[in-house]
């Protein structure tokens, strides 16, 4: 019989033996296991809203001879083609993890418009780089090659004796009776008049350009457009971006975004830190308040840092980059920056297809208007007018 020492002595070692376990099992083998915390879903943001483009509407008007008008000729319509490039475009890869987005990124074939993208380029290339505030370019909103007149409104614009709303409503007074005549000129081609004007002729041979249907004259008569010029503002965007833009392409760098994707600060704001929206969008990229609460910006009665332009940017790179995650392509994200994530989601769902000119063409939607089809193509625009800048404005983009 083990005697009340014995006894003590071999559960005083037990009790060692228990505690010298758990020290193990609570200090050493943690340090053997790899064990990582999922990471949490991504918020879903609000889609960011663009500014739209103002439809700067205007009957007779005894202003309305002192208007400078400019036909159209066919030879001035720029019919220069793109050939694709060779490479693999990002949208017919998967969206994968962050570190597979960086080998897609090596192939900028997206910025190479195709064909059929070409006419809505170069349209939005000659509002910025072409024509400015003071002419109204005159178009087709579905056919962008179609462009009817080009409006000299300076006579009216700079016009001393008018008051700001005089000038403003003679403005419009001068672009709606354009728009008249152009439709009455419609209205004879679907009746197949066959006595036509110099200028009805002209607008009929216009229509050779396009695929039409029955009645496409009748169509078109509602798709008479006014776009004001941006050629100015564009220029200012320029000088505004030397502050800011080389600083902004760095923090897309370091998120593992094409700088080129910088440019579309021209079609949102022109740099234009204070630029605000009908819809709430504020700062250079346009930013929704809800979108920018979700990309970790302060925005509440104190501050506001939308209109930050280095916390905006990298707001801004997240949401582009969240969007090619779920897209998988570059144009569908640009495009999303404008319409919404959701809404291109519908739209691939719907036409069975990421191609981005297959969308802008077929996908229909009330809330898919004229600013949101058009988003990619004034991006493209803007993309390559910032690149010629220094031939088309004697200046350059700053360097980093």
């Amino acid at each position: 019989m083990l005697s009340r020492e014995q006894k003590l002595i071999q559960i005083a070692v037990a009790i060692c033996i228990t505690l010298g376990f758990l020290v193990f099992i609570a200090i050493y083998l943690p340090q053997k296991l790899d064990t990582k915390a999922p990471s949490p879903a991504k918020p879903q943001p609000d889609p960011a809203a663009s500014v739209d483009h103002q439809q700067t509407t205007m009957e007779d008007n005894p202003l309305l001879a002192a208007i400078v008008e400019h036909p159209i000729e066919e030879s001035t319509v720029q019919q220069t083609m793109f050939k694709p490039s060779k490479v693999k475009d990002p949208a017919e890869q998967p969206a994968g993890p962050l570190r597979e987005i960086g080998k897609s990124l090596q192939s900028l074939a997206w910025l190479n418009p195709d064909k059929s993208l070409r006419p809505a380029v170069d349209f939005w290339k000659s509002v910025y780089s072409e024509y400015d505030g003071n002419h109204v370019v005159m178009h087709d909103s579905l056919h962008l090659d179609i462009v009817y007149t080009v409006l000299d409104l300076s006579p009216i614009l700079k016009d001393a004796t008018l008051s700001d709303r005089a000038r403003i409503i003679a403005k419009e007074e001068a672009v709606d009776g354009v728009r008249d005549r152009i439709k009455h000129t419609l209205f004879r081609l679907a009746q197949g008049e066959k006595a036509l004007t110099p200028d009805e002729q002209r607008i009929r041979e216009l229509f050779l350009r396009v695929p039409t249907r029955k009645n496409e004259f009748l169509a078109a008569m509602d798709r008479v457009r006014g776009q004001t010029g941006q050629k100015d503002k564009f220029i200012a965007g320029i000088e505004r971006s030397q502050l800011s833009l080389g600083s902004i392409e760095r923090i897309f760098e370091q998120q593992g975004l094409p700088k080129e994707l910088t440019r579309l600060i021209f079609v949102e704001s022109m740099f234009n830190p204070k630029a605000h929206s009908a819809v709430g969008a504020y700062g250079i990229w346009q930013i929704m308040k809800g979108t920018a609460k979700n990309y970790g910006l302060r925005v509440d009665k104190h501050v506001d840092e939308r209109g930050d332009l280095i916390a905006s940017s990298i707001a801004a790179a997240k949401l582009l980059k969240h969007n090619y995650q779920e897209l998988g392509s570059w144009p569908l994200a640009i495009n999303a920056y404008n319409a919404g994530r959701g809404r291109l989601k519908h739209a691939v769902a719907q036409l069975g297809t990421k191609d981005i000119a297959t969308i802008m063409r077929n996908y229909q939607h009330p809330a898919y208007g004229f600013a949101s089809r058009n988003f990619f193509a004034e991006f493209l625009a803007a993309y390559e007018v910032a690149a010629e800048a220094p031939k088309l404005f004697s200046m350059a983009l700053p360097k980093k």
